[in-house]
């Protein structure tokens, strides 16, 4: 599973990601099925364009066993953000 939300960013990373999934809402792709090997491959490719292209954000959320609610959030862009356990409340804290 995979989900993704873009912000501000260039018309290439909605044609990617709109070839893997589907676009629930604007700038929000949503992979149920899509396996860990090409998850991690897609990321790769959006953070490789990220880092070339610099501009706007992106959020990846996937599972993740050892992450704090077993989701793992990760922030390209500005706005980084980090998922706490907080005494078993999910919370989102800006770094």
């Amino acid at each position: 599973m995979l989900l993704v939300v873009i912000s501000n960013v260039e018309d290439r990373y909605r044609g990617l990601l709109s070839s893997h999934g589907l676009e629930v809402a604007p700038c929000v792709f949503f992979m149920p099925d899509i396996n860990a090997g090409v998850r991690d491959r897609l990321i790769d490719v959006i953070r490789r364009w990220y880092n070339a292209l610099g501009a706007g954000s992106i959020l990846f959320v996937y599972p993740h066993p050892a992450s704090p609610g077993g989701m793992k959030f990760e922030w390209l862009g500005p706005e980084r953000r980090a998922l706490v356990d907080h005494e078993g409340l999910l919370l989102l804290k800006r770094e």
